[in-house]
């Protein structure tokens, strides 16, 4: 697909409110100046409208979702939450090899408010008998109209997005009552996650769904959507992991870390200075290195130079520069250190050299691992993380996480 002529990113959750968060995104694409991005700030409606604004644009789309969801310790929210971010590309019909195609959609709207949260607060909510009988007769009536007007409920299969536990249990009984299919066990069990929740439920269903099917999503939340769409046949060269093998990727985490690193545990901070403010000029000028992890291969001796400098590492002579992405580029790890005394919400940081495939070699911190369990020669990719915070200002950059599962 060409580069995206419009990114828009959409939380509930935003990092920055007087910032753009999309910037930030955009920045790790390395898409063009040219390309706008905006923010969205709202939940799963929210989503689904940009993606029907995207549906009706004659250029390349990609919209970002992502949420940090929780509640009180101990609550529903909290349980039933799911931190995710997914995205989708979307470009008219037969400009790119396409997964689906969108064979439309419709949307309604009702005031329900069963959830809501106001700023700097916890979610909160009405009883979910409440939600399900104001919106389940509206949301079938919905997807029975979207499915008499653009396929055949015959061959349906389903996934559904809702807030609230029993409204989703309600609407998946009621389908299946239909015939239809339901396709969206895996997300079941992650939960609920926010702006992210609809393209999430669409990715899990189309990592599993046959080409030709027709999958309907539904999406409940102050009011319906369903949209309906057609699994082309280059689902099957797909490329990237299937939500189930991120899943599978997950490691336990103690309940009093979870609460640390989300604030809501009170805890000793480290008794050594705060890392200085990220550097705006600085993150600026050096933004395709920080942000798209660039690198560069010489033009006299194709060295690689990581990052890229004017004057080659390798020959010591001015060349001309050839721009390398590296944020899908694995390497290997020649050495590791375990630094207890670094400043980190943590109780250490894992830093490590890392031998790049193709050239190059990567300083930088190891993320979703455990440093005793680390060895030289350990294979790792790039992950784009958070690096620190201080005074309300991100320190992004790119860590490594191990490529093979031997550690977790």
């Amino acid at each position: 697909m060409a580069e995206p002529a419009l990114l828009t990113y959409v939380t509930s959750s935003p990092v920055y409110l007087e910032r753009s968060n999309s910037s930030i995104i955009h920045a790790a694409l390395d898409l063009s100046a040219r390309a706008p991005a905006h923010d969205a700030i709202g939940t799963s409606q929210t989503t689904v409208a940009m993606l029907r604004h995207a549906l009706r644009a004659e250029e390349p789309v990609v919209v970002v979702a992502a949420d940090v969801r929780g509640g009180l310790p101990g609550s529903e929210f909290e349980w039933f939450g799911c931190d995710a971010a997914a995205a989708v590309a979307l470009a008219p019909e037969g400009t790119a090899p396409a997964v689906a195609r969108h064979l439309g959609g419709a949307a309604t709207t009702l005031p329900v408010g069963d959830t809501w949260m106001s700023t700097e607060d916890v979610p909160k909510s009405w009883d979910g008998r409440f939600a399900a009988h104001a919106l389940i007769p509206e949301t079938m009536n919905l997807a029975e109209e979207v499915l008499a007007r653009y396929g055949d409920p015959a061959r349906v299969q389903f996934v559904v997005s809702a807030s609230n536990r029993r409204l989703r249990a309600d609407v998946i009984r009621r389908g299946r009552k239909l015939g239809w299919a339901y396709l969206g066990g895996l997300t079941d069990d992650l939960g609920y996650a926010g702006a992210a929740d609809p393209l999430l439920v669409m990715a899990a269903a189309f990592d599993v769904a046959a080409p030709g099917s027709q999958i309907l999503v539904l999406t409940v939340a102050d009011g319906a959507s369903a949209h309906l769409w057609e699994i082309a046949e280059g689902v099957e060269s797909r490329s990237g992991q299937s939500l189930k093998a991120q899943v599978d990727r997950q490691r336990p985490l103690a309940y009093p870390t979870y609460l640390r690193w989300r604030g809501d545990l009170a805890e000793d901070p480290p008794r050594r200075p705060e890392p200085d403010r990220v550097s705006a000029p600085a993150a600026l000028r050096n933004r395709r290195w920080k942000y798209a992890l660039v690198g560069a291969d010489c033009g006299r001796c194709q060295a690689r130079n990581v990052p890229a400098q004017r004057i080659c590492g390798h020959c010591r002579r001015p060349a001309p520069m050839r721009p390398v992405p590296l944020q899908d580029t694995p390497g290997t790890i020649r050495s590791w250190t375990v630094d207890h005394l670094a400043y980190s919400k943590g109780d250490k940081v894992i830093a490590a050299v890392v031998d790049l495939d193709g050239g190059g070699r990567l300083s930088c911190e190891v993320a979703d691992a455990h440093g005793e369990r680390l060895a030289p020669g350990q294979r790792v990719i790039p992950t784009f993380r958070r690096i620190s915070t201080s005074d309300g200002l991100h320190n992004y950059f790119w860590k490594v996480r191990p490529l093979q599962e031997e550690v977790n």
